[in-house]
């Protein structure tokens, strides 16, 4: 957490002091053929799928093994959105509403089921 700053009030971060070099997502991942699935940064509406990783070790990963890791990968900055958000809410203390705890913990769930291939 070198890039967060303690704000000085207890249990509170500020946050990042520069954007991460990542490419942005939204990244999703398909089917390529029977030994690659590729994760992609998919922009809607613009119809550009920029390849991120190919998920490929034919020798040494289980297909089942390959499709799990390309969807884990392509949750990756939906992770860190809903990581950075629920950072938001719990800096907010007291002052967090019901709908911002409820936001926060379905941005969390939903990056959850799309690691796990759920949200496809």
């Amino acid at each position: 957490m070198e890039n967060y700053v303690e704000t000085g009030q207890p249990n509170e971060v500020s946050a990042p002091q520069q954007l991460p070099a990542f490419t942005p997502g939204p990244w999703t991942c398909s089917k390529i053929n029977a030994l690659v699935w590729r994760v992609y940064r998919n922009d809607a509406g613009q119809r550009v799928h920029q390849p991120i990783v190919d998920c490929s070790a034919p020798t040494l990963l289980a297909a089942n093994e390959k499709k799990a890791n390309a969807h884990l990968i392509a949750a990756a900055p939906d992770m860190y959105a809903a990581i950075h958000n629920q950072l938001s809410v719990l800096n907010k203390g007291s002052l967090a509403t019901d709908e911002d705890l409820r936001g926060a913990y379905r941005a969390l769930i939903a990056a959850l089921e799309k690691a796990e291939g759920a949200a496809q």
